[in-house]
């Protein structure tokens, strides 16, 4: 194991953002704050569970910059969760991040739904021992989606919220 071959936004590290989402349970608006560290999500509101399994700590290992605004970066779960015997799974999330403000990002998951996770979420899943390495080219090969997400936005606390308000 080595430690996670990943550049964040340099304005996203060692921060917290408001995360404004659309839980995916009950399709309600809500709003938390997400601290984000150098590289990782601890204690999540990106908190999923896995038959059993609390998958809310995330490591970010692989980013592909497109733009000066946009990037996408890949984050694995530290946790691995099991379905059926012996047969261990890890998750990923791709987020793509578009810098629309210094003080306000939008960003989505390129992924599918992923209905074995609860709630379902747009994430990737992949046996324990055929998960890629953290330095493999994730974000190309990986991070699509065949339908179309939903925006998800990070503010810094304290900006005005209505113009945070997007229409999906």
């Amino acid at each position: 194991m080595h430690d996670a071959a990943c550049t964040l936004p340099e304005d996203l590290r060692s921060s917290s953002w408001e995360y404004n989402y659309t839980d995916v349970s009950d399709n309600s608006d809500k709003s938390k704050t997400l601290v984000i560290s150098t590289t990782t999500l601890q204690n999540s509101v990106i908190s999923l569970d896995g038959r059993g399994t609390t998958l809310d700590d995330w490591t970010c290992i692989n980013n592909l910059t497109i733009s000066s605004t946009e990037g996408v970066v890949v984050f694995k779960s530290d946790s691995t969760f099991s379905i059926g015997i012996g047969t261990n799974y890890r998750l990923y999330l791709c987020m793509k991040f578009t810098k629309v403000t210094p003080d306000l990002y939008y960003f989505y998951l390129l992924s599918d739904i992923y209905d074995v996770v609860d709630p379902d979420e747009r994430t990737l899943a992949f046996v324990t021992s055929d998960s890629p390495a953290d330095d493999a080219p994730i974000c190309s090969t990986f991070c699509q989606t065949t339908q179309t997400p939903k925006i998800r936005t990070l503010r810094k606390p304290g900006m005005l919220y209505s113009l945070m308000k997007i229409v999906s």
